[in-house]
């Protein structure tokens, strides 16, 4: 009989996965080698990891719940089965193990876990005649091993042989400690495990350490006696005949002493050869076999009253009915299940994909965002250039603008000079200057620009300073009506005249030329 992975995890058929996995996580709890330090605690945690490794996966579970144990043998479960793993995938934290005391051992998170890789199991098939006679198996593995050069994990064939004693039981485990698979050079390299499995053997059948052999008989044999040839497993005897004249009926047993597979504690002693009959009954009867029938046992029925073995074949019947039922509903309630799985791998599905979209968007957003950022920016620039070019603009207007008023200054400050000598210069000197002019040129004598030049400021403020000189003014005569033409004219005071030069460079330059004419 293998494991009931339910009842190991102490849970319904019909459990949920959230019901397995609570179921897991307390049994876990309570059984893991780190907390619990009895004998047992690692085989419990062992098979806790197992039972939830299988019942967990849909397809596992199903073919666990269709084929039983039996259905898993060649899967490969068996060989990548980590209850570790397991343990730590559903407790990331690590809470388990004890406090890392000196560092040399694997450390995960706050404790120092120590621990094995996982035991990796195999089937070995052993035939009756190997049980009974016993006999060397040599099986070849694949294993993984840490290579300590290449610094990874490389495969590894190895040959290991297994002598099978006389008597050895089904579920019998041969363990090879160490020689199992090496996935880390910080952990300790597993065990290998084998387990006895009878095969199907073609004439006898086992039961613990008896032999079991159905002989065939039909109903006139079970009715009248018959000699049937009784076979040994050790094929070095002859075939016994066995005589039987008493009626044969399915309860009818004939046992052998000592014909049977030896105990594995003590191999000198045997079991029992028990020689069970199957009775063969016609599937039709004629009617000359039926008058003959009803000769041969008159009132049959009327002194026929149902025996034990009646009743027990109809509740064995009802049984298998209640069985049946019991497999379909099971069946439509793992299909239940399994669409309830489906649907809701799909939801998620869905809720993946809805997610995707959602940050598909939201990336979408970002860069429209950064996008509307870089239009900003460029933007702002623009608006920073055309500042610059305003205030370049509006600078340029303040230069032509001081150049404008320097130019009108400058006009106003010749228009004033102007002014001022057509005011305080003289009728006389100015019709003297023309002469004077005149005679430079009918005379060929200096130009008045070669005369000494007097700056008018200077004069003006001398000619403030030092009172005028009464005798150079001209009085005017008392007579108003004439002047004589006797009357001496006192000669005129130097005339000045005078001219703007120039400005230059925004700043303001006036030379006067004063021109001194007697």
């Amino acid at each position: 009989m293998g494991k009931d992975f339910y009842d190991v995890l102490g849970i319904t058929r019909t459990a949920t996965d959230d019901e397995i996995k609570r179921a897991y996580k307390q049994k876990a709890l309570k059984c893991h080698p780190d907390k619990n330090w009895e004998p047992d605690a690692e085989k419990k945690f062992m098979d806790i990891s197992e039972a939830y490794e299988i019942l967990s996966d849909i397809n596992k579970r199903s073919i666990y719940d269709r084929y039983g144990n039996e259905g898993l043998k060649d899967y490969t479960l068996w060989n990548t089965f980590d209850s570790r793993t397991t343990y730590k995938n559903l407790f990331p934290n690590g809470d388990t193990g004890t406090p890392h005391p000196n560092g040399d051992d694997y450390y995960d998170g706050n404790y120092c876990i120590k621990y094995k890789d996982p035991t990796t199991f195999y089937d070995l098939y052993v035939t009756l005649e190997e049980v009974n006679n016993g006999a060397m198996r040599k099986m070849k593995i694949t294993r993984k091993r840490y290579n300590q050069e290449l610094k990874t994990v490389v495969k590894d064939e190895k040959v290991l042989e297994i002598q099978v004693k006389p008597g050895w039981k089904e579920g019998t485990k041969i363990t090879f400690e160490g020689e199992g698979d090496e996935g880390d050079a910080r952990t300790l390299a597993g065990d290998i495990v084998f387990i006895i499995r009878d095969k199907v053997h073609p004439t006898f059948e086992r039961s613990n350490s008896d032999l079991i052999y159905r002989a065939k008989v039909t109903i006139k044999q079970a009715l009248l006696g018959t000699v049937i040839q009784i076979p040994f497993l050790n094929a070095q005897k002859k075939s016994y005949p066995l005589k039987m004249q008493e009626i044969i009926t399915p309860q009818t047993e004939k046992h052998f002493l000592n014909e049977g597979l030896p105990y594995p504690k003590d191999s000198t002693k045997r079991g029992l050869l028990i020689v069970k009959f199957d009775i063969i009954f016609p599937k039709l009867l004629s009617d000359e076999q039926k008058t003959l029938l009803d000769y041969c046992f008159p009132n049959s029925i009327d002194f026929y009253q149902t025996s034990v073995t009646d009743i027990t074949t109809i509740d064995e019947q009802q049984r298998q009915q209640q069985q049946q039922q019991q497999q379909q509903q099971q069946q439509q309630q793992q299909q239940q299940q399994q669409q309830q799985r489906q649907q809701e791998q799909k939801k998620q599905q869905q809720q993946e994909q809805q997610q995707q979209q959602q940050e598909q968007q939201q990336e979408q957003q970002q860069q429209q965002q950064q996008q509307q950022q870089q239009q900003r920016q460029q933007e702002q620039k623009k608006q920073q250039q055309q500042e610059q070019q305003q205030q370049q603009q509006e600078q340029q207007q303040e230069q032509q603008q001081q150049q404008q008023q320097q130019q009108e200054q400058q006009n106003n400050n010749h228009h004033r000079f102007n002014h001022y000598n057509a005011q305080h210069t003289p009728p006389t000197q100015r019709s003297q200057k023309s002469q004077n002019k005149h005679h430079y040129q009918t005379n060929g004598t200096a130009s008045p620009s070669t005369c000494p030049t007097i700056n008018v400021n200077e004069t003006i403020e001398q000619q403030q300073k030092s009172p005028p000189n009464r005798s150079d003014q001209v009085k005017p005569s008392t007579n108003h009506s004439s002047i004589s033409p006797s009357h001496s004219v006192m000669p005129p005071s130097p005339t000045i005249s005078s001219k703007l030069m120039t400005v230059t460079n925004g700043i303001k330059q006036s030379s006067i030329i004063n021109e001194v004419s007697f």
